[in-house]
């Protein structure tokens, strides 16, 4: 499949550019802006709760349900039980839904901080009762060096045609002798040029100053969405950085810098060549207020041309929840970004419908009161603007049934939300939420979940 990101683009273009071609290569950005507006769209995590056994800075939510709109109802889709251990790092979820349940477990890197080394995909077999059909679908292996830094990451990802994994990205690392902070980060980049060729470029990012730094965490950003993915990093942020590669024998070198306040991130890279920029693209986040809302914007210019500027405008409540989010956007006709109709960033199936550049968003929310003042979300509905008539309609809906403290392992259960059908919830489950016909439908003995007339009660059997 051809995909060109960011760099492997501006090389092409250079390389047209110098050939004096009459037409401009294709430009893949169209995952990096949908990665940069979502990314900035979705609704905050409540702040915490307070309850007997229950720490407010370690609880989260461990089983969600999502509906979406008939059009005069809410129909469910799918539930999601989530796992957690002590560091709250998620270890496994099961999503059980209309087309496919599916249990996902989740391994760690030993030292550093939320690094996923594999994901392992499992199936429900409803006539055992049991998952099965277990297949790795993602693994990264890493490379230390004698004092235990990384100085390799290999990452590999299922193939659904071969049945195996296949190393899809290689990363080297390199450190500074006197201050032992990372200042190198190596890769080669291969992708296809519009007439099929396989184009293999050596990138190197070398890290001038850091804004921010954690040896704890690994520093790692996706070529193709590299304004997105660097100011989402809060705890490795670059301020001063040179981009070399090599295409067609041709040497380049851009820059990227970082500009950093309490409220404010602003990201640039540029690729210069001879007298003109090839490329300049300009990220950015700023906080609105105290409450955490926002304003994202990403421009890219291409021989002094633009041919992007996206924003995002996200608005929240006391509680920190985004309760409006408004993208905006236009991009160049003259550029191909990946798809037919410009900006289409095709059929979202959470939402469900299409996602493009200008679009407004809603979320009303629901909670439960705490005491001291404290709230727990209890369900989130997303309204999508219709476009013809100005009016916002619902499409998603998301309840936030348990939260269990993942230190103590202590759960809580509310009542079962008033737009959900009783027909549809009542009956008993197992604590990680599989519904059964009774007590000992199962085959164990245990502690079950009870739900009937919109309360819920825990059984022992």
């Amino acid at each position: 499949m051809k995909q060109l990101n960011l760099f492997v683009a501006a090389t092409l273009l250079l390389s047209a550019t110098a050939a004096q071609a009459q037409t401009l290569p294709v430009f893949k950005a169209d995952r990096m802006v949908k990665a940069f507006i979502l990314n900035h769209a979705t609704p905050r995590q409540a702040s915490g709760l307070d309850m007997t056994g229950m720490d407010i800075l370690t609880t989260k939510a461990c089983h969600t349900t999502t509906y979406t709109y008939t059009g005069s109802d809410w129909q469910q889709q799918a539930t999601t039980q989530t796992e957690y251990n002590t560091k709250g790092y998620v270890t496994a979820t099961e999503i059980r839904g209309k087309d496919k349940d599916q249990r996902t477990e989740y391994t760690y890197d030993d030292t550093l901080e939320g690094l996923v080394t594999k994901t392992v995909a499992y199936t429900w077999d409803a006539a055992t009762s049991t998952w099965t059909d277990s297949v790795t679908t993602a693994r990264i292996d890493l490379t230390r060096d004698g004092k235990g830094r990384v100085s390799k990451e290999t990452v590999y990802a299922y193939d659904e045609d071969s049945k195996t994994l296949e190393k899809v990205s290689e990363v080297e690392f390199g450190y500074s002798i006197l201050t032992g902070k990372l200042n190198s980060v190596s890769t080669t980049l291969n992708s296809e040029d519009e007439q099929g060729n396989t184009v293999s470029i050596p990138v190197k990012v070398t890290i001038l100053k850091w804004y921010k730094y954690d040896a704890n965490k690994l520093f790692n950003f996706s070529m193709d969405n590299l304004g997105a993915s660097l100011l989402d990093d809060k705890d490795n942020m670059i301020e001063s950085a040179t981009v070399t590669m090599t295409y067609n024998s041709i040497p380049l070198t851009g820059t990227i810098s970082g500009k950093y306040t309490d409220t404010t991130s602003d990201l640039t890279f540029e690729l210069p060549f001879m007298t003109q920029t090839v490329m300049k693209m300009q990220a950015s986040v700023n906080v609105t207020d105290n409450y955490g809302s926002n304003k994202s914007t990403i421009n890219i210019d291409m021989m002094g041309n633009n041919v992007l500027t996206a924003t995002v405008t996200n608005t929240n409540n006391e509680y920190g929840d985004c309760i409006k989010t408004e993208t905006s956007g236009t991009g160049n006709d003259d550029f191909d970004f990946g798809t037919d109709n410009g900006f289409d960033f095709g059929t979202d199936p959470d939402l469900g419908l299409d996602l493009d550049m200008n679009q407004s968003l809603t979320y009303n929310y629901e909670y439960y009161e705490l005491p001291d003042n404290k709230t727990l979300k209890k369900s989130v509905v997303t309204n999508v603007l219709d476009k013809n008539t100005q009016t916002f309609r619902p499409t998603l809906k998301t309840t936030y049934d348990q939260y269990v403290d993942y230190v103590s392992g202590v759960t809580h259960i509310e009542g079962i939300n008033e737009n959900v059908r009783r027909s549809d919830t009542n009956g008993v489950y197992s604590l990680n939420g599989i519904k059964t016909d009774s007590y000992t439908a199962s085959g164990k003995k245990g502690l079950y979940i009870v739900k009937e007339g919109g309360k819920t009660k825990k059984v022992i059997r």
